[in-house]
């Protein structure tokens, strides 16, 4: 019962984790007062069991936290859903992922040019690409 406790406080640790927008350093600090106060009332088994939720939970928002990617606007990313046309320059960074019906390239982007504009932006990031399987790649 005690496991299926703290188990439950990981899942809704990282369920509150994605709705409440606290910092990492802010899930650390409750994590750590959460271990401290199980290290105080250990001899307590109501107590331990809570603390030890307490800790599992702020253990879980912070995994949560820490797993979203850091999106700045130099990241392929940051381009997505615009509905605009772009070239895209990037090196084939894995072998050609060869299907029935398509190929699937992962490319490091290197630089973007938005349809509408005459300069091009340098950007980071890796994103997937299916071009034809009859295609040959460099």
């Amino acid at each position: 019962m005690r496991l299926f406790c703290i188990s439950i406080a990981w899942l809704a640790g990282i369920g509150i984790g994605r709705t409440v927008s606290l910092s990492s350093t802010q899930w650390a600090v409750l994590a750590g007062c959460s271990f401290l106060a199980l290290l105080l009332f250990r001899r307590v088994p109501t107590s331990r069991l809570i603390f030890a939720a307490a800790l599992s939970f702020s253990l879980g928002g912070l995994r949560y936290v820490t797993s979203i990617p850091e999106i700045d606007s130099d990241h392929i990313a940051s381009y997505n859903d615009r509905g605009k046309k772009a070239t895209i320059e990037g090196i084939i960074v894995a072998s050609p992922d060869q299907r029935d019906t398509y190929t699937g390239l992962q490319i490091e982007a290197l630089s973007l040019q938005v349809s509408e504009e005459e300069y091009t932006h340098p950007i980071t990031g890796k994103f997937l690409a299916y071009a034809s399987q009859f295609e040959e790649f460099d």
